[in-house]
């Protein structure tokens, strides 16, 4: 639950660098609202299983994301994955809810584009590096006769060459390993976070980030987000719309 709250608080702390939503619960037979901190969370309770649900607004794709917790409060042990979870738009249209893996793929194919990006700049800069390695040299010599005679001349120094492309080189090194780095802090978060297949024993509990792709832009709307949990079916609505 905890962790739910943090991602919460992290999801309204970088909204604001952004267009802010409002997310409402929209009052549902069996599930109740409580609020910390101006963010909602939505409780349901069933015979084997409670769940809890929190919107945490959008991601920097613009892809949607909630958290949710599920507690066994049944006899046996049940499992909760991505697949169990579903999410609807008004119009009855699915939104698509991506799983760990695809959540990784999704963030080394930013990263292979970025890294495609900087190494295309790193090109440029070492064959900049190799032109101006080249200097051409002017000069006018005069004729015994008395007449003038103009020549240019072109050198080449190797060893501006080198010095030039090894710098080049090293910076494209240098941002191909931050890129590199960022990357892995990024699955390692996803890891941490995100919901994953898990078999959560009687008495205990757990929970993760869930995300769904990109909403139509047409506000407000009305999401409906349902959770199956040992053949008990959770469901949420919350209408989401912008802050004016």
């Amino acid at each position: 639950m905890k962790k739910i709250a943090f991602a919460a608080a992290c999801a309204v702390a970088l909204s604001g660098c952004a267009t802010s939503y409002n997310w409402e619960p929209v009052a549902t037979q069996g599930v109740e609202t409580t609020y910390q901190h101006g963010v909602a969370t939505a409780e349901s309770r069933l015979q084997g299983s409670s769940v809890k649900v929190s919107p945490l607004g959008f991601n920097g794709e613009g892809q949607v994301q909630f958290g949710v917790a599920v507690f066994n409060s049944g006899k046996a042990a049940v499992e909760i994955k991505t697949s169990d979870i579903t999410i609807t738009g008004i119009d009855g249209s699915q939104i698509r809810v991506f799983d760990k893996e695809t959540l990784e793929r999704q963030v080394r194919n930013r990263a292979m584009i970025a890294a495609i990006a900087v190494a295309a700049a790193g090109g440029v800069s070492a064959a900049a590096a190799q032109q101006n390695a080249y200097s051409t040299t002017h000069a006018t010599m005069r004729t015994p006769t008395g007449g003038t005679y103009v020549y240019s001349a072109q050198t080449y120094s190797p060893t501006a060459a080198a010095i030039g492309v090894t710098a080049a080189t090293a910076a494209t090194a240098v941002s191909l390993n931050q890129i590199s780095n960022t990357l892995d802090q990024t699955i390692a978060g996803l890891n941490g976070v995100t919901l994953q297949r898990t078999t959560i024993q009687p008495g205990l509990s757990y929970g993760g980030v869930v995300t769904g792709d990109r909403l139509k832009n047409r506000y407000p709307q009305e999401l409906t987000l349902a959770v199956a949990v040992g053949g008990e079916t959770h469901n949420f609505k919350f209408v989401v719309s912008q802050a004016k």
